[in-house]
């Protein structure tokens, strides 16, 4: 089997985040050898398979060797863990056609857990109970705002895990009296983290707790979402979200509302969030 150095070579050689059947053939070439798969077999998924598209390689090729394929994801998906790249693990993992819909290449656990990580979880605990947050629902928002990329910018300029506007960071840090050098400090992973998780606490107190008002109020502004609550904050809230009328923001609801609900289920099965609870 390959090992985790092994497969640093060919990410490296290769560059995986820009992945393709041809390059996905490749790496598989090398690592089924290794694993004792005959390597004329091997040699013909590497030649056979490059036109088609990496999310099509679990269906075509490896009817008779998933098991080795699983594999040698698992190692890449380790490689990004021990690289602190979770975006990359949860990109490889879309490319490969798993996910949670039907339809879509079923998700073992240990994998599942790549596609919704915890980075960042002991200081994401500590801020949860400090602010009496449910952390899950923290990382669901952050795997939604930017697949966990520290570095990542919206079109509109928001910055970080938790895409914080540097004016709204500006205010953050005066709230928490503590200096700002400059917008890049949005880009410090912890600092983002306790910035977006204080202002979720805020809107966590405006908004009365109800979670699908918090979501509305990050991502269109509590202005916008009072508004709304105003004229339709007494219909059941799967009606409410239905006529949220800025697209982005109906959308952004229902994905971070999906992803807590996955994180739930994976790390606190026993617990249903109010949020889910009907009636």
């Amino acid at each position: 089997m390959c090992s985790l150095v092994s497969i640093y070579v060919l990410w490296r050689t290769f560059d995986i985040r820009v992945l393709s059947a041809r390059r996905w053939a490749s790496v598989g070439s090398v690592c089924y050898r290794g694993a004792g798969v005959d390597a004329s077999y091997a040699e013909a998924y590497r030649t056979g398979l490059g036109e088609y598209e990496a999310a099509s390689l679990r269906e075509r090729v490896l009817a008779r060797s998933s098991k080795v394929l699983d594999a040698v994801v698992l190692k890449l998906l380790q490689l990004y863990d021990a690289l602190f790249q979770p975006n990359q693990a949860i990109a490889l993992l879309g490319k490969m056609g798993f996910g949670v819909n039907s339809g879509q290449a079923t998700l073992s656990r240990e994998m599942a857990e790549f596609m919704y990580p915890r980075p960042q979880w002991p200081l994401i605990q500590e801020l949860a109970k400090t602010y009496d947050l449910d952390p899950y629902l923290i990382l669901a928002l952050m795997r939604e705002e930017s697949l966990f990329k520290s570095s990542a910018v919206s079109r509109s300029g928001a910055r970080g895990l938790m895409q914080i506007m540097p004016a709204t960071g500006r205010g953050i840090a005066k709230n928490l009296k503590v200096d700002w050098p400059g917008d890049d400090i949005l880009f410090d992973p912890e600092t983002n983290v306790r910035f977006g998780v204080f202002y979720l606490s805020y809107l966590n107190k405006r908004f009365d707790g109800n979670v699908v008002y918090m979501l509305s109020g990050y991502n269109a502004g509590p202005n916008a979402t009072h508004k709304w609550v105003l004229r339709d904050g007494g219909d059941p809230l799967d009606e409410f979200v239905a006529k949220i009328p800025y697209g982005e923001t109906h959308h952004y609801v229902t994905r971070v509302l999906k992803s807590y609900w996955i994180y739930t289920l994976l790390y606190n099965p026993g617990h249903v969030p109010d949020v889910f609870r009907k009636g």
